[in-house]
């Protein structure tokens, strides 16, 4: 086969390839030529009449510029009763024909403007329009017969089709009684009047006008599930779930506003009992009920005679300016008008304990405890 086999051999049918590059050539260059090709001026002009061309609308002689812009050929399909709207609604929903017919009556009145709009420049000015109407208006009462105004109209070479406006003038009260209130009605055909307002359609009954479909049903149970009343998941950085604590005289309320529930550095390096039952210096700051204030102070060992307790609570709430007291207020109060009370101390919990064996030391390191250095020597010999 390598003995026999000649590499200039092709199969196969014989292309137009040049070595010289002459097509590529004439493939970069043949749109800008146009041949010149004689032929019958009649055949020419009948088939540019006849055959449309590439990217050019077919417009017989020239009946597309007769017409106004927007104009559409053929004859009009009437609307089927259950179109694409009323397809997408519930099957149990009939259509609405009068929103139907009220649509289609807007519809005749836009193209009334826009034909007006096109002549309000030239020979129809809707001011002369209304002054001839008011002298037709003999007792000024701005309403016409529904006759006589037809005839200005006339006059005025102003044509709409009769049954669709009128049907809407009398929704809109612009016609009663076969009187008509020529001035609303130029408002309505004045472009440059505001719209009116269109009233509200009611053709969808309330037990199904909110509709779901079954792809709706599935993906859509947050419509069904009422969670107004929860939490959202997880801690949030600004806690606006608990109560805001009040700002320490001195103090930043940053410190204590957007710093969650964590503590100083200090406190976590050497933890006090508050840190270790899981309080922090804001728990002092968050004003607290009278109930509240006065069985903790209580249990601690405070006796609060009398009325004391109120006439406290009420310079307490005048300081902290917020209709309760923190913690820390009422223990600043009292240490300037009741004195610290004494704990009573069983000798035999004293003897059992190993921990009770308190000297001088101790004593002078406990803030809490004022006793005389003589009644603890007594009391532990």
């Amino acid at each position: 086969y390598n003995e026999h086999f000649d590499p200039t051999q092709r199969f196969g049918g014989k292309s137009r390839y040049d070595l010289r590059g002459i097509w590529v050539r004439c493939a970069c260059d043949w749109h800008h030529k146009e041949a010149a090709v004689s032929a019958n001026k009649i055949k020419a002009n009948f088939i540019e009449r006849t055959k449309p061309l590439l990217g050019k609308v077919l417009a017989p002689n020239h009946n597309v510029y007769c017409v106004p812009k927007g104009h559409r050929f053929g004859k009009v399909i009437p609307k089927p009763f259950y179109g694409i709207s009323e397809l997408l609604k519930d099957s149990n929903v009939t259509p609405c024909l009068f929103k139907r017919d009220f649509y289609k009556w807007l519809g005749s009145l836009n193209r009334l403007k826009l034909l007006l709009k096109q002549r309000s420049n030239k020979d129809l000015h809707l001011d002369d329009f209304y002054r001839t109407a008011m002298y037709f208006d003999k007792e000024k009462t701005g309403w016409l017969p529904i006759d006589t105004f037809y005839e200005l109209c006339a006059c005025q070479a102003l044509t709409f089709p009769k049954e669709d406006i009128e049907s809407l003038m009398k929704v809109l009260g612009v016609i009663v009684d076969d009187k008509i209130d020529y001035k609303r009605f130029i408002e309505m055909i004045n472009i440059h009047s505001p719209s009116f307002e269109i009233m509200e359609f009611n053709d969808i009954p309330k037990e199904s006008r909110y509709y779901l479909t079954t792809n709706q049903a599935a993906s859509c149970d947050y419509l069904v599930m009422d969670n107004s009343g929860m939490r959202a998941a997880g801690v949030p950085s600004i806690r606006y779930d608990i109560q805001h604590p009040v700002t320490p005289f001195g103090g930043c309320r940053a410190d204590i506003g957007h710093l969650g529930d964590y503590t100083s550095a200090n406190a976590l390096i050497n933890p006090s009992i508050y840190t270790n039952y899981g309080l922090t210096y804001r728990d002092f700051f968050v004003p607290r009920s009278p109930q509240t204030i006065r069985t903790l102070f209580e249990k601690v060992g405070y006796s609060f005679p009398g009325d004391t307790f109120e006439r406290l609570w009420k310079v307490g709430v005048a300081i902290d300016k917020t209709g309760l007291v923190c913690v820390d207020t009422f223990k600043m109060l009292l240490k300037t008008h009741r004195p610290y009370p004494k704990l009573a101390v069983d000798e035999q919990e004293c003897k059992k304990s190993p921990k009770l064996a308190v000297d001088e030391q101790e004593c002078k390191k406990c803030p809490k405890l004022a006793v005389d250095e003589q009644e603890c020597k007594k009391r532990y010999q």
